[in-house]
C-alpha cells in the first residue's frame, strides 16, 4: 500500500472515530454506544485483517503456476522472507491474538496448509469462506505434483 493511500486511510478512519466519539459522549440509551463501539471495533479488526493478508493474496493471484512452475519458488522465497509475522487465527473474528499472544500453537487446515485456527469452534466458523479458497489451493498443488 502507497504512503498516500496510508495517509488517506487513516483520515478517513479518524473522521469515523470522532463521528463515534459524537455518538458515544451524549448518547441517549446506553446500550446504543455499545453496539456503536462493537461495530466499530469489528469494522477496523476487518480492515486490519485484510490489509495484512492483501500481499499475500495479491502475489498468489498472479501467480501462473501451470505455465510457470518457477513461480512456486519465489512464491516460497517470497514467503520465507514473511515468517517474522506471527500467525493468527484465519477466522476474521477472532480475538486470541497471534500465536505468541496465545503462548500456544494453532492447528493448520490439513487439506491445504495456509490457513490457521487457535481452536476447533473458529475453524467451524471459518470454513464456509474458507472452503472456496481451500478446494482451489489443494487442486493447484495436487496438479504441480501430478505435472
Amino acid at each position: 500500500m502507497k504512503e498516500e493511500d496510508t495517509i488517506r486511510s487513516l483520515k478517513i478512519k479518524e473522521r469515523c472515530l470522532v463521528d463515534l466519539q459524537k455518538k458515544i459522549m451524549h448518547p441517549k440509551d446506553p446500550q446504543s454506544a455499545s453496539v456503536w463501539r462493537k461495530r466499530y471495533l469489528n469494522k477496523c479488526r476487518e480492515d486490519l485483517i485484510l490489509e495484512t493478508r492483501l500481499p499475500f493474496v495479491r502475489a498468489v493471484s498472479n501467480l501462473d503456476l501451470k505455465r510457470s512452475p518457477g513461480s512456486v519458488k519465489s512464491l516460497a522465497a517470497w514467503a520465507s522472507k514473511r515468517r517474522e509475522t506471527p500467525i493468527v487465527c484465519s477466522w476474521e473474528l477472532c480475538e486470541a491474538g497471534s500465536v505468541v499472544d496465545a503462548g500456544r500453537l494453532f492447528s493448520k487446515c490439513a487439506n491445504c496448509s495456509l490457513a490457521y485456527y487457535c481452536s476447533k469452534d473458529h475453524q467451524k466458523k471459518h470454513w464456509p469462506s474458507h472452503k472456496q479458497h481451500c478446494k482451489l489451493a489443494s487442486s493447484t498443488i495436487d496438479s504441480l505434483l501430478e505435472g
